[in-house]
């Protein structure tokens, strides 16, 4: 885990940083809507996969 490594990282320091700052970001902006992009998605009308490839 990251933020057991930090303490002792050394040079790595920055590294195990960028991890945590990452992880952070993604736990306060992309999980939370994570349920909405699903109900989205799933509502999509499938109808336009039925085309063909020429028809694009």
């Amino acid at each position: 885990m990251a933020s057991a490594a930090l303490p002792s990282a050394g040079s790595d320091r920055d590294f195990y940083a960028g991890k945590i700052a990452v992880a952070s970001f993604f736990l306060r902006t992309v999980l939370p809507r994570l349920g909405a992009d699903r109900a989205v998605i799933a509502d999509i009308d499938p109808a336009i996969m039925d085309l063909c490839e020429a028809a694009f």
